[in-house]
């Protein structure tokens, strides 16, 4: 196996958690819909009327750069990411070298390199969902589809966050939403397998150069075979 097959099998573990990093499939829809409402205490209403006009408001952020750690199968991954309107870099440190994985979500294409490296490989959308459709503002676009309730304020590094939760298919899901811009800061989800904690830091709400989410001049894109 060589070193990128085993960087992308690496990444796609990191994300794949039983549907909440993910897009809501329609028969998760239906069993959202038609299954048994939990009834949870202590709701603050008035919060909950606006929790989804706050969760929009990632939708107006153009341009970020933040960390994630992942606290899963008794491990913890950390990933850099870049986001800027319909691109997305992710940078990942395995076996002292640095991988890079560019997305281009427009076009549907992504490319994984090694730091240095003189060439490329290609990976198409249906190779790698999970990854493309995996980011802090998907995960607040993806709350949206839920039936979600506010707990209560509370500060977390000194941001003013809402705690939400809500019911899918494999467990609850509390999620803490930075207020003013609508972006999940910590996740904790209970999935078939356990629990999952993400955290969301070192946010830079700021300006990226389109160059950060190109190939360095003179690589070789090759296409190979990738499996998970």
């Amino acid at each position: 196996m060589n070193i990128k097959n085993l960087v992308l099998i690496i990444i796609t573990i990191f994300f794949i958690t039983g549907g909440l990093l993910v897009f809501l499939k329609e028969d998760e829809k239906d069993v959202l819909e038609n299954g048994t409402e939990e009834v949870i205490e202590e709701v603050d209403e008035e919060l909950t009327k606006d929790i989804k006009d706050v969760l929009l408001r990632a939708r107006e952020i153009d341009s970020l750069v933040y960390d994630i750690t992942m606290k899963k199968f008794g491990e913890v991954f950390s990933l850099k990411f870049w986001e800027k309107k319909k691109m997305m870099r992710m940078d990942i440190l395995f076996k002292s070298r640095t991988m890079i994985n560019l997305w281009n979500k427009e076009e549907e294409v992504g490319y994984l390199y090694t730091a240095g490296d003189t060439t490329a490989t290609e990976i198409k959308i249906d190779q790698a969902e999970d990854i493309f459709n995996s980011s802090v503002k998907q995960w607040a676009e993806d709350a949206l589809y839920y039936d979600l309730v506010v707990i209560k304020k509370e500060k977390i590094e000194d941001k003013d966050c809402l705690l939400i939760k809500y019911d899918k298919k494999e467990g609850e899901v509390e999620m803490w939403v930075w207020e003013e811009y609508g972006l999940p800061i910590k996740i904790i989800s209970q999935e078939e397998w356990g629990v999952v904690e993400i955290f969301v830091e070192n946010i830079e709400i700021n300006d990226i150069p389109d160059t950060m989410f190109h190939l360095p001049l003179g690589t070789k894109v090759i296409e190979e075979f990738i499996y998970f």
